[in-house]
This record gives structure tokens, sequence and C-alpha cells, in this order.
């Protein structure tokens, strides 16, 4: 479970904890419409997350075909979900033209699952992300992981592949 830990304080859950480091350094926001926005988002991206946990636990049973079924439709909804919001609606990020919780939250899940070579279900796993992630009607959202991606960069490119 992750835990923040100062001046005697401990915060523990995961939403509360972003929520709080959100709040200090500026990637959440005190409109309370667009922290509604921003809590939504992150539910769902927070919730679908906890599909690739649950394929990703270590374990090669976990490498089954019914598992790869489950994974690409977890991208499916994502990509199908992002994809029509940024038609309908422009914006840079998950919730407007900055950084905020979701698009951290969806980091995780690109970079550490769905894009990671070094994952231990295998390699292969990031050509069957990216099976799904190549259809045209895609393109909005791949076009916003790319944004995240020049947005996060230099974070993303000192982290080498690492099983999880």
């Amino acid at each position: 479970m992750p835990a923040w830990e100062e001046k005697g304080m401990k915060i523990g859950e995961t939403i509360p904890l972003m929520r709080f480091l959100g709040k200090r350094y500026g990637f959440y926001s005190a409109n309370p419409k667009q922290a509604w926005v921003i809590d939504a988002e992150l539910n769902f991206v927070y919730e679908m997350w906890s599909t690739f946990i649950g394929i990703s636990s270590p374990g090669p049973s976990n490498n089954t075909p019914e598992n790869r079924e489950k994974w690409c439709a977890a991208i499916e909804k994502i990509a199908c979900r992002y994809s029509e919001k940024f038609t309908k609606t422009p914006s840079k990020f998950i919730a407007g033209d900055r950084l905020t919780l979701p698009d951290f939250w969806m980091a995780v899940m690109v970079w550490s699952h769905w894009r990671n070579e070094g994952h231990h279900l295998g390699p292969d796993m990031c050509k069957v992300s990216d099976s799904v992630l190549s259809k045209p009607e895609h393109k909005k959202f791949c076009e916003y992981i790319d944004r995240l991606h020049a947005a996060l960069k230099t974070q993303l490119e000192s982290r080498p592949a690492a099983p999880m």
C-alpha cells in the first residue's frame, strides 16, 4: 500500500494520497467543478488499472489467452473513452490543458504495463497492447499518449524497463 510520511503524519490509501500530493504540487484544482472532473477521471483510470494489476501479478499462469483478452478489452475500453473525449472536447490532457492526477495514473498504466519491455509477462505484451492501439479509431487517444510522453519524457527516459 502506498504511504506518505512527514512530520509524524502518515497518509495511506492511493487516491487520497494522490489528492493530497496533487493539491500540494499543483496537479489538482481548487475549483469544485474541475476537481470533480479530475476525481471522476482518476476513479475511471484507477479502476481500469486494477485489470492490469490482476493480470500482471507474477506467475507464468497469468500469461493466458483469457488474460490477453481481458488485457486487450481493458485497453480498448480506455482508448475508446479517451478517443471520444478528445474528439468531443479537445484538450491537451485528460482533465484539461495541464497535467493532473489521472494523467499520472495513465502514465503508470502505459509505461509500467503496456509499453514495458521488461514486463515479466514478456515483451510480446507490448505488441499485444500496440495491436489494440493501432486501430484508426484510437488515433486521438494515441496522440494524447504522445503528449503525455513528451510532458514526462525526462522521467520516462531515465527509467529502465523492469518487471512489475
